[in-house]
């Protein structure tokens, strides 16, 4: 007679099964939303990025917004002023990652 631990069993194929989850996993991402006194919900950027992919999209976007947002101006009013395509098209390349330096050492825009 064999004998068989099942919780061990289950416990193993579920610890496989969230490894597999977690691998596969692709998340859309949203930027620009803000809460209070003005409500604004994110914008919904168009590609799907895998776990490993979003911080890198977060720093782009953290990037694209020094460099192109006014002094005091929120990251959703950037985008509704310039367009998500412009955005988008921003973090698609390593642009800004290049010009990181840069873009972190230059002033703020002033109105």
């Amino acid at each position: 007679m064999i004998k068989v631990n099942v919780r061990a069993v289950a416990s193993a194929l579920e610890n496989v099964r969230l490894e597999l989850f977690r691998k596969r996993l692709n998340l859309p991402v949203y930027v620009g939303g803000t809460w209070g006194k003005n409500h604004r919900f994110g914008t919904l950027l168009s590609g799907i990025y895998s776990q490993s992919e979003v911080p890198e999209i977060i720093e782009k976007v953290m990037l694209w917004f020094k460099q192109n947002a006014y002094f005091k101006e929120r990251l959703g009013s950037a985008i509704d002023r310039l367009g998500i395509e412009t955005l988008e098209n921003a973090i698609k390349t390593n642009e800004l990652l290049d010009k990181k330096e840069e873009i972190l050492s230059a002033p703020i825009l002033e109105r």
